[in-house]
């Protein structure tokens, strides 16, 4: 990440803003495998899932985080069947200063961005938004060339170009262009 994209969101900064525009960044990742499970001091077993679990905004930034990186873990949405699995967020590049805080604040607040529920998801709705597109794609072009993990052409996959893919397979000037598709 350090070595590929954080060279690519400065060099993109200056294709947009030119030379000089090199605004601050803040870079980071975040993943659900991981296998810490947070639960409350007490619990009742009468209550339901969404009562036995940890609140919504719950945040966890020490003694169970890395002493070396920093990272938190942010509850940000209501989890109404089993245990909350609250998503691990790592701090790799920043150059803004802003306070441990601000940030869970800001990635706290995206969570409520979805715009298909009246509440808060699980991930900050640009990272949700992302991966069900990326899903969505895969499922584009599975469907139209097939599952080239099915082929038995000794593992090698046939290579397609990027161009002609992205033509083929994105929305633009195509009926779904102006159609909200995503809820």
């Amino acid at each position: 990440v350090m070595n590929t994209e954080v060279d690519q969101i400065k060099k993109a900064c200056q294709v947009v803003g030119g030379r000089n525009f090199r605004p601050h960044i803040t870079f980071i990742v975040l993943t659900k495998m991981h296998a810490l499970r947070i639960y409350k001091k007490n619990i009742r077993r009468q209550d339901r899932a969404a009562e036995q679990n940890i609140k919504p905004g719950t945040i966890i930034d020490e003694h169970v985080v890395n002493p070396v990186t920093n990272e938190f873990y942010l509850n940000s949405h209501s989890t109404f069947q089993g245990t909350a699995k609250t998503p691990r967020y790592t701090l790799l590049f920043d150059t803004s200063g802003m306070k441990a805080d601000v940030m869970q604040g800001i990635v706290y607040a995206l969570a409520y961005d979805f715009q298909i529920v009246n509440m808060a998801v699980s991930l900050p709705s640009p990272v949700m938004i992302a991966s069900r597109m990326a899903k969505r794609g895969r499922s584009n072009y599975i469907a139209m060339y097939g599952d080239e993990t099915d082929n038995s052409d000794n593992g090698s996959s046939i290579e397609k170009d990027l161009v002609e893919l992205n033509n083929r397979l994105s929305y633009i000037s195509k009926p779904l262009e102006a159609v909200r598709f995503n809820a």
